[in-house]
């Protein structure tokens, strides 16, 4: 009897799972065989592929190049840009360190000083190579150079 209600219980289990159940013809008259209900897969219909989904038109905004101005350079120290692209001079740290941003051909300069903390930006509309310096820490090396294409 309990062999009958377990396989009661299987076969109800299954057919609330979506499978079907089938047992074996004749059924058996042994209360000792236990009947195993079987499980079968039924297809489900297959759903049409995904479209695809066309990119976003990209916006004619102009990008953004960050440089660091740290203790004694920039970095990068040098970056190709494409026309249109601003460049934004961040200073990084505390303390005394005073830091300006001067092209060599004289076409952009920040304020002299740039705190620390603040931000000097130029838009490059032009193709050609900027280089420029911290006019306070040129002997330190302290220069760098804008690429435009």
């Amino acid at each position: 009897m309990r062999r009958r209600l377990i396989a009661a219980l299987l076969a109800s289990v299954a057919a609330s799972c979506g499978g079907s159940t089938t047992a074996a013809s004749p059924t058996p008259t042994n209360p000792d065989l236990l009947l195993v209900p079987v499980l079968t897969r039924v297809p489900l219909p297959s759903a049409p592929p995904p479209t695809a989904t066309p990119s976003p038109t990209p916006t004619t905004q102009s990008a953004v190049q960050t440089i660091t101005v740290n203790v004694t350079f920039f970095d990068p120290k040098e970056v190709t840009i494409a026309v249109g692209t601003k460049v934004v001079w961040v200073t990084v740290g505390s303390g005394e360190q005073t830091h300006d941003v001067v092209a060599v051909d004289g076409s952009f300069r920040s304020a002299s000083p740039i705190t620390p903390g603040a931000m000097f930006s130029y838009a490059f509309e032009k193709p050609g190579e900027y280089p420029y310096v911290c006019s306070f820490h040129i002997r330190e090396g302290m220069t760098g150079k804008i690429i435009v294409k």
